[in-house]
C-alpha cells in the first residue's frame, strides 16, 4: 500500500489519521498472517488477516515536515523450511486501484529458501453483446474488477488485463437489465463471453376503486342550498 496524496480508510482500515490531515500513525500489532489454501496472503477483503506494506509516512509537526520511509524483509515459513527476501522498498506503483486486484506479487520456494518478483497473472475476457433481437448492442458498459470497456458498433468488447481466477463480469446499458456472468480467467488467455440483455420494462402503476363506489361518487360530500 502506498499512502502519498490521500487516505482509504474504507479498504484499508488498520490506520488511523492523527490531528493533522497527513499526520498518520502506523500500526503495528500485526506482523505476520497465514495463505489462504491457493497459497496466496489474504486480501483486503479479509480484514483480520490482512497486512499493509507502507510506503513511508510523512508528518508535518510544527510547521515541520518529517518523513520517514520503509523498507521490509519478507519471511515465509513452513514445515521447517524457510524462504526470505530482503530488502522490499515499496513505492507509488504498488498502490492497487481495486484492493482486491493485486500488483505487485512475490513468489516465495519454501524447498530452495528463495523468492523473487514476479510479474501478475492476467487473462482476457472478450465477446458480443446483443439484444432479445439478436441486434449488437453498442455502448454496453462491460466491467471486471477494476477493468472496464465498452461494446463498439457491432456489440463487440474486450476486456484486457484481468486477474486470473473466476472472476465477475457485469454488462450494462441504460434501458436495459444489467446482468452478471461469471468467467474463469485464464494467463495469457482470451476467454469467450458473451451476453443477451433484455429491455428493462417499467412497472405498471395500478389504481384501485373500492366497489361499492364509481368514479361518478363523491362519498362524504353534501351540497346545501340557502
Amino acid at each position: 500500500m502506498t499512502h502519498a496524496e490521500g487516505f482509504d480508510g474504507t479498504n484499508y482500515q488498520y490506520w488511523k489519521l492523527g490531528g493533522v490531515w497527513d499526520n498518520i500513525t502506523k500500526q503495528d500489532d500485526m506482523d505476520s498472517t497465514k495463505t489462504g489454501l491457493d497459497g496466496h496472503t489474504p486480501l483486503p477483503s479479509n480484514k483480520a488477516q490482512t497486512l499493509l506494506i507502507t510506503d513511508y509516512i510523512q508528518n508535518r509537526l510544527s510547521g515541520n515536515t518529517i518523513r520517514t520511509n520503509y523498507t521490509y524483509t519478507i519471511t515465509a515459513t513452513y514445515g521447517g523450511k524457510t524462504a526470505t527476501i530482503t530488502g522490499i522498498n515499496p513505492d507509488e506503483t504498488w498502490l492497487r486501484q481495486d484492493p482486491n486486484i493485486p500488483v505487485k506479487t512475490i513468489k516465495c520456494n519454501i524447498d530452495t529458501g528463495t523468492c523473487a518478483f514476479v510479474s501478475p497473472e492476467t487473462g482476457s475476457s472478450s465477446g458480443v453483446i446483443r439484444d432479445a433481437n439478436n441486434a449488437p448492442l453498442s455502448g454496453v458498459t462491460v466491467t471486471a474488477g477494476a477493468v472496464s470497456s465498452q461494446t463498439d458498433n457491432a456489440g463487440a468488447y474486450l476486456l484486457a488485463n484481468v486477474a486470473t481466477g473466476v472472476q465477475q463480469v457485469t454488462a450494462a446499458k441504460q434501458g436495459y437489465v444489467t446482468q452478471t456472468k461469471q468467467v474463469n480467467v485464464v494467463k495469457d488467455s482470451t476467454v469467450i463471453l458473451d451476453f443477451i440483455l433484455s429491455v428493462a420494462i417499467a412497472p405498471k402503476i395500478t389504481s384501485y376503486l373500492p366497489s361499492n363506489l364509481t368514479p361518478s361518487q363523491d362519498e362524504g360530500t353534501t351540497n346545501t342550498s340557502m
